[in-house]
C-alpha cells in the first residue's frame, strides 16, 4: 500500500508561500532571520499598517532593508508572514 501524505500544518504553509512570492515578486530570499524581523516590526508597531483585512490578517508596510520596503500581509494568529504584495494587488 502506499505512504500516507501528511498535511503541512497551516503556520509551514504561509511560511513557505511567502518564501516563494519573495523570491517571485522582489528577488529577495525570505531567511528565516528576515521574516523574525519584519514580523518583529509589525509586532513592536514600526511597520504601517496599511489595511485590516479581517480580526487575524492584515497588510502592512515593512522595511526589507537596503532602503526597500514592501507591503505583507500578516496573520496575527499564526504569527506569520503570508504572502508580499505589488502594488496594484492593493485598493
Amino acid at each position: 500500500m502506499g505512504k500516507k501524505k501528511e498535511k503541512m500544518k497551516k503556520y509551514k504553509q504561509q511560511r513557505q508561500h511567502a518564501k516563494v512570492r519573495f523570491i517571485q515578486r522582489l528577488g529577495i530570499t525570505l531567511s528565516s532571520q528576515l521574516h523574525d524581523e519584519l514580523v518583529r516590526q509589525i509586532q513592536k508597531k514600526e511597520a504601517k499598517l496599511i489595511e485590516k483585512q479581517s480580526n487575524r490578517v492584515s497588510v502592512f508596510m515593512v522595511d526589507v532593508g537596503e532602503g526597500r520596503e514592501a507591503k505583507v500581509v500578516y496573520d496575527k494568529n499564526s504569527k506569520n508572514l503570508v504572502t508580499v504584495l505589488l502594488d496594484e494587488y492593493l485598493l
